[in-house]
């Protein structure tokens, strides 16, 4: 067959998207594909034609690179021993590096439990079971460790070792404390006795109600970081490691604090990137669907700062902890970190000499890698002040603008695009008193209080409505019937004692109309 003459066809350029098997889009460069159609005769003068593709340029996808697990533990590949109660007697490490964790003695070995969270297996532990692997840390781990553990834990107000290791001059322990008959936090703590001792990082987020979790460790270079799934981060620098030996699993090595609940999974890095941190979450919150699509929305992306009054009041009490509007706003967000730093009683003049320390340094990360992309981290500090000063400190509206105005110019210094979100000053309600004369005096303090602060808000909703910069929010607390009417609604009346802080209600309607200010200066 003779050629005869041949055309272009087509000469096009084309994007397109691949995913891998977890869902991750794939790089891949624009390609190129050229024909031509070519004429063709046979050796009976026939004429035909056909597309002949001349050349097909392309670039390779990226290759996915694992991520590399020195300990890989799922609860899904175990050995167990079957004479009941059927208990785990190895866990095998699908790593590929063969670090496997065992029991030989039953009292000691975890309870094999098909259904643990979502339908996926885990292991009960208790008192004195535990699974211990071979020795294998040396001195390369010692500046270089991120752990990712997966947990149920059952047991309230007691420290529960999820793993340990030994540390030279002491063990290393990384434990859980779920608290509360409400379970209305958990406090996340560290420690390496003979070294730096306790660490303790209380995160104030409700929990699950069964109790599990994805809680991740990391050590690189001293500086420690803890992380609770897609809730909240808190770093620290102190001290160094010195780990020898193998891990245990389910106990402080030698068998003391023992995790009382499940474990489902463990994994262990030496080292990693933030990317992978991401990464291995999402897969292990993938398998156990522990949070939701909100728990996720805003991690890494927002930083909320609450600052003044009635932030301390109840926090720290366990029968309380939930009355407070801040801690019911990062319910409602779902994600982000959250940081209290009021102090109670406080006035405007002290909370300014206290920022610089207090409230500035939560806010020192200003960007967040998306996609390639470097952005700013929405922070938001909000500002919940003036009752102490003009009650407390007999200062007038003006007085308390002032000084409020010269705290948010202070921190915008600092931070050019922190946002600021005032809350409007609630009303006080009049403490019963013994005496008609001493009745009078307490009337006359609150009618002055009532006069300074709404003189005090409607400086702050001019200044908000003429837009200057220093207040970016102002929720309208303060037209709220249920606050401005001095009764049981808002205030604690029903024990007598208090008639300036909200109780559980009011703090539920503060955060109620917070809530979509806040959202409405968030940009992800």
């Amino acid at each position: 067959m003779a050629t005869v003459g041949e055309q272009m066809y087509s000469n096009f350029n084309e994007n397109k998207t691949f995913y891998n098997s977890l869902g991750v889009p794939l790089e891949v460069a624009p390609f190129l594909v050229a024909t031509h159609e070519v004429i063709s005769v046979d050796q009976n003068g026939k004429i035909s034609t056909y597309k002949q593709l001349t050349s097909s340029i392309t670039t390779p996808i990226t290759p996915i690179i694992p991520i590399n697990k020195e300990i890989n533990f799922d609860f899904g590949n175990v050995k167990l021993d079957n004479n009941p109660p059927i208990s785990v007697n190895e866990l095998s490490d699908i790593s590929g590096k063969n670090r496997n964790a065992s029991q030989t003695l039953k009292t000691k070995q975890p309870i094999y439990k098909v259904n643990s969270i979502n339908g996926k297996a885990g292991a009960t532990f208790g008192s004195g079971r535990n699974l211990v692997t071979t020795n294998f840390f040396d001195a390369t781990w010692n500046k270089s460790f991120t752990s990712f553990t997966v947990s149920k834990m059952a047991a309230q107000n007691a420290i529960c070792v999820p793993y340990s290791v030994t540390n030279t001059g002491g063990t290393y322990q990384h434990w859980t404390q779920r608290s509360g008959s409400n379970d209305n936090f958990l406090a996340w703590s560290v420690g390496i006795s003979g070294t730096d001792g306790i660490k303790t990082v209380s995160m104030y987020h409700k929990p699950r109600a069964d109790g599990a979790a994805i809680e991740m460790f990391d050590y690189n270079g001293s500086v420690r970081t803890i992380r609770v799934g897609y809730l909240e981060q808190k770093t620290w620098s102190i001290g160094d490691l010195n780990i020898v030996n193998g891990l245990t699993i389910g106990s402080r090595e030698g068998g003391q604090y023992p995790f009382i609940g499940d474990i489902n999974a463990t994994q262990i890095l030496k080292g990693s990137t933030q990317d992978e941190q991401n990464k291995i979450i999402d897969e292990l919150n993938d398998k156990y669907q522990i949070y939701t699509n909100d728990d996720k929305k805003y991690f890494g992306k927002v930083v909320v700062c609450f600052d003044g009054h009635s932030i301390a009041n109840g926090w720290n009490t366990e029968g309380a902890l939930m009355k407070n509007y801040a801690n019911k706003v990062i319910q409602a967000l779902g994600s982000g970190t959250f940081w209290n730093t009021a102090m109670p009683a406080k006035d405007t003049i002290y909370l300014n000499n206290q920022a610089l320390a207090r409230v500035d340094s939560i806010f020192t990360k200003k960007t967040y890698p998306e996609n390639g992309i470097t952005k700013n981290m929405n922070n938001i500090l909000v500002y919940y002040e003036a009752t102490n000063s003009i009650n407390l400190q007999k200062l007038s509206g003006l007085q308390t603008f002032n000084n409020v105005k010269m705290y948010c110019l202070a921190r915008k210094a600092v931070n050019p695009e922190l946002k600021i979100v005032l809350i409007p000053c609630g009303p006080i309600a009049p403490t019963p008193k013994s005496t008609p004369e001493e009745t009078e005096i307490e009337r006359l303090k609150v009618e002055r209080y009532e006069t300074e602060r709404l003189d005090y808000n409607a400086r702050i909703l001019t200044a908000f409505n003429a837009g200057e910069t220093w207040i970016n929010g102002y929720p309208r607390v303060d037209l709220d019937d249920r606050i401005n009417i001095w009764n049981a609604t808002f205030y604690n009346n029903s024990s007598g004692a208090d008639y300036v802080h909200p109780n559980s209600t009011g703090h539920q309607i503060i955060a109620d109309i917070l809530l979509p200010v806040l959202l409405g200066l968030i940009t992800i």
